[in-house]
């Protein structure tokens, strides 16, 4: 796998999809694209290096979203961001207290805010730059742009059971 696509020699592009993975893992299909023989990885490594790539842009993209200001978090702060409607897509970590995570999602509906689940509160302090976290909040645009190309991704590798 060549993520920043500046390895040498022939390459090819596949988009994160299950389907189309399992597709282009064919050793014929490999060959014909690239006019030569080649030897084809597993499935399952191929598909778990896309996944941590996908993960590895949602932090990056998050780490900046912290440094440009795009980000709010902490539970009093995220309150605020909501009353004033600057809230425009919230992260909620997958181990999230169950009453918190109801109002996090509660707060969603009622000011029609999309949200996913994603990484541990542990990570998801980490990776802006502070203490365990609960939810994280994106308050900007551009960047909110930048973690839906990948979340989008994600979604789509994810959307059929990865049989192993």
């Amino acid at each position: 796998m060549d993520a920043s696509g500046q390895a040498p020699g022939r390459g090819v592009y596949v988009c994160c999809d299950v389907t189309c993975l399992r597709k282009a893992l064919k050793p014929t299909k490999l060959a014909l694209t690239l006019k030569h023989a080649v030897l084809v990885p597993d499935f399952d490594t191929v598909y778990q290096e896309v996944r941590g790539l996908l993960y590895k842009r949602l932090r990056t993209c998050l780490g900046l979203g912290q440094k440009a200001g795009a980000v709010v978090s902490g539970y009093a702060l995220l309150r605020k961001a909501f009353a004033q409607a600057r809230v425009l897509y919230l992260i909620l970590a997958e181990d999230v207290a169950t009453a918190r995570g109801e109002e996090y999602r509660f707060l969603c509906t009622q000011h029609d805010i999309p949200y996913v689940t994603l990484f541990a509160k542990a990570e998801l302090g980490h990776i802006i730059g502070k203490s365990s976290r609960s939810a994280v909040g994106l308050t900007v645009p551009r960047f909110l742009e930048l973690l839906r190309a990948s979340l989008t991704s994600l979604e789509r590798l994810e959307s059929v059971s990865c049989p192993g």
